[in-house]
């Protein structure tokens, strides 16, 4: 489900990336800014809409609902910090979630440019091949969640070892693909390596939300969101850019497959002590009368 639900903003930049650039290739990029500003709106109101506490509400489990009740309202910070903090575990899905995610937002950002200067793209027909891309990472983060669940039905400790391995494949792919000569067959390894970019976000919400009460959910995945933007969605197009002043832009993108292999050792930390630690997390859901996690 994280997986899926974070996809949304892949398949979001797909449309705004193909759609701003060819608004931009005819009518400049003032016009591109404002035809993404008025779709932006529109989807506030429909989200004001659609989606309801009422609704919201319905849909929650029983047990979920008595113990935001019981715990939500009389919350500290401190508990609250607590809670969202208490294992190591917890942190490392956190911090490996928002390194790993550097790669797409750095891709995402210069693949334009690299497509125009490698390969000799028009400006519009950059921004709809690396939306393309950009279409293959979203898809990638449904089919690698969906992956994780099914292989980590029984055992939930899975889940980090398929993060480590995506993490690990799209650091083989892009490390590769990006030391290749300019052709399909580089294109094709980006690709596979965009595919896996993003594999780990499903698996790093399942971590969290295993680690971390029910009543404290709407809090841990805003930290999680947070880590993943501090850590790798707002500063990887800067870096990139930095470093490509420096060395060029391909030397830049060459770099950035080593942000999952840091990611990787990261997840394999938070294996290590996943399964003491979530023996704990239960003993303290059992006591709240909520069910224990695998």
């Amino acid at each position: 489900i994280t997986g899926a639900f974070m996809a949304g903003g892949a398949f979001g930049s797909v449309l705004g990336m193909a759609l701003g650039g060819a608004v931009a290739a005819h009518l400049g990029w003032r016009a591109a800014f404002g035809a993404m500003a008025v779709m932006g709106i529109v989807l506030v109101v429909i989200y004001r809409i659609v989606v309801t506490e009422k609704r919201i509400a319905q849909l929650q489990p029983a047990s979920v609902s008595r113990e935001a009740q019981g715990l939500g309202m009389r919350m500290s910070l401190r508990a609250l910090l607590k809670g969202l903090f208490s294992t190591r575990s917890v942190v490392c899905a956190y911090v490996g979630s928002g390194v790993h995610l550097l790669v797409p937002a750095a891709v995402w950002s210069w693949l334009p440019s690299f497509l125009n200067r490698y390969y000799g793209m028009a400006t519009g027909k950059a921004a709809v091949t690396a939306a393309l891309f950009v279409l293959v990472t979203g898809v990638g983060m449904v089919v690698c969640g969906n992956l994780a669940d099914r292989f980590s039905k029984e055992n939930g400790a899975r889940k980090w070892s398929i993060a480590i391995a995506y993490c690990l494949l799209c650091f083989a792919f892009l490390a590769i693909g990006f030391r290749m000569p300019a052709g399909p067959a580089q294109l094709l390894l980006i690709g596979a390596g965009m595919f896996f970019c993003a594999g780990a976000a499903g698996p790093s919400g399942a971590m969290v939300a295993n680690l971390t009460s029910p009543a404290i959910h709407a809090s841990a995945f805003a930290t999680l969101t947070l880590a993943n933007n501090l850590l790798g969605l707002a500063p990887a197009a800067v870096l990139t850019g930095v470093v490509a002043d420096r060395i060029g832009l391909l030397g830049a993108l060459q770099l950035v497959p080593f942000a999952p292999l840091v990611a990787a050792i990261v997840f394999v930390i938070g294996r290590r002590n996943y399964a003491a630690e979530l023996d704990r997390v239960n003993a303290l859901r059992e006591e709240a009368g909520a069910p224990a996690q695998r």
